[in-house]
């Protein structure tokens, strides 16, 4: 069985033996080894495909490859070598005709809630998302999982990533043509920093309260979202940056309601993600932000920055149910957007997978049908490995 499964595959009957045993090769090795091509399989440009597009053919004399760009090659080689593997080393005579449904396929692992994986295991889950054709990879980052080079002291007791590491994990990524996009939460989910003293200020609260909200209306908070950004931003080549912005709770409440009552919370959630937009451009990247705070905010859609990604998520069913209506939305505003499903093992000890297929399959359906750029797998919890095998 080969996951993804192609758009168009003909097996036929009987096997070519290569000169080689190249079941001995991981991913990486094996399409290295066939680059340029070799005694058992042949490249052969093909202009007109598309980027990912190829044609793979096994007869008697061996494979041929036909792509139009060196990524083509790649998912080739990736589906000739899940062929070696499924075949005993054999080539199956078969033709394929593949290319994916949509032009960003991601998985995101959270990372910031006492769960980082060692650069070992990241790596292992590179591997397989380069073997499962996944483009896109996200490390959710909320607080102390990273060396942030503006605050030190808050992370010098902390086993964190390192910038070295993200350069490291780059350009391991590349190799794969994956692409590794930084994940930088920046309005909500701020916890992490606003328990502390120094920006405790920072926040939207009333009393004793720990915020998790930033006030988008401080100078300083721009300043702050700012120094991550110098700290995270530079060591990824990606033009993209995930910003986060969901579930600000705090937006419309505490030292901002009169403010947001007067001008509306949808007008100052707008200024905050154009405020991050312009900060992020200062780095090259254009943004992604969850889409859960801009539902009631279709009047204002044209405020959300041109080449910007809205990431609509839902999880449950009815969530999942609901993303018709966004989607439909957002593709009648002209928005980029991905759809998020997720791997469901938050909030549950082994997952729920009667959910988490639905989930998957009616984001997907609906990406495909009603043009989303991409798909995003969340993963809130562990490396769920099934979830990502059914995503791809």
């Amino acid at each position: 069985m080969l996951f993804p499964a192609p758009q168009k595959m003909q097996l036929s009957e009987g096997f070519y033996q290569p000169r080689r045993n190249y079941l001995q090769y991981d991913l990486t090795t094996f399409a290295d080894l066939i680059k340029s091509g070799n005694e058992d399989v042949t490249f052969i440009p093909l202009r007109t495909l598309g980027k990912e597009e190829y044609l793979l053919s096994v007869c008697e004399t061996g494979a041929v490859i036909r792509a139009a760009t060196e990524e083509g090659n790649f998912r080739a080689a990736t589906t000739l070598w899940q062929l070696i593997r499924t075949y005993q080393g054999k080539f199956p005579y078969v033709v394929i005709k593949d290319w994916p449904c949509l032009e960003r396929r991601g998985y995101m692992l959270d990372i910031s809630r006492g769960r980082k994986p060692n650069m070992d295991s990241i790596k292992r889950m590179i591997d397989f998302m380069a073997a499962l054709k996944y483009n896109e990879f996200q490390l959710y980052m909320e607080g102390e999982c990273f060396k942030y080079s503006a605050y030190p002291k808050y992370t010098e007791n902390f086993d964190c990533l390192t910038p070295e590491d993200i350069k490291e994990l780059d350009h391991y990524c590349k190799a794969r043509f994956i692409d590794l996009v930084p994940n930088q939460n920046s309005f909500g989910h701020l916890t992490h920093w606003l328990k502390h003293d120094e920006f405790r200020k920072l926040g939207l609260y009333e009393g004793d309260d720990i915020p998790n909200t930033l006030n988008p209306l401080l100078p300083e908070s721009h300043t702050f979202v700012s120094n991550l950004y110098d700290s995270v931003l530079p060591h990824f080549t990606s033009e993209y940056v995930n910003i986060g912005l969901d579930e600000a709770y705090g937006l419309g409440r505490f030292q901002i309601e009169e403010y947001c009552r007067e001008h509306g919370n949808d007008i100052v959630f707008m200024e905050w993600l154009n405020k991050l937009n312009a900060l992020a451009g200062k780095h090259g990247k254009k943004v992604m932000f969850w889409s859960d705070m801009i539902y009631k905010s279709e009047k204002l859609y044209d405020m959300i920055p041109k080449d910007a990604i809205a990431l609509e998520w839902g999880y449950e069913l009815i969530q999942s149910q609901m993303m018709a209506e966004h989607c439909i939305s957002f593709k009648n505003a002209g928005l980029n957007y991905y759809v998020c499903p997720a791997t469901n093992g938050h909030c549950a000890f082994t997952g729920r997978s009667d959910v988490t297929t639905f989930n998957i399959r009616t984001a997907a359906e609906l990406g495909v049908k009603y043009g989303a750029k991409g798909l995003l797998l969340t993963d809130w919890a562990i490396w769920a490995i099934p979830s990502l095998a059914y995503g791809a």
